[in-house]
């Protein structure tokens, strides 16, 4: 689905951006939208560099952990049955 956008900025910004768009054979607007998933793009691999990934941060908080469960014994005894 596309959406129709209005922007302002500066005419000879958009003269010089329109002669680049011509220049290569491709719309305008496809740069624009590559430029906006660049950002998105860079924005993720800062996240990931920060040790997070996106998703992780997105389920964050959707389970409340039971305090009174050592979950890591609880992983321990499954893989010792699982494996013995």
């Amino acid at each position: 689905m596309e959406t129709t956008i209005e922007l302002k900025i500066e005419h000879d910004v958009f003269m010089k951006a329109q002669e680049y768009s011509m220049n290569n054979g491709k719309d305008l607007s496809d740069y624009l939208v590559d430029f906006i998933f660049s950002l998105s793009k860079k924005q993720m691999k800062n996240e990931e560099k920060n040790g997070i990934h996106p998703l992780v941060k997105e389920i964050t908080g959707v389970f409340k952990r039971d305090k009174e469960i050592d979950y890591k014994e609880t992983i321990v005894e499954y893989l010792k049955e699982k494996y013995n």
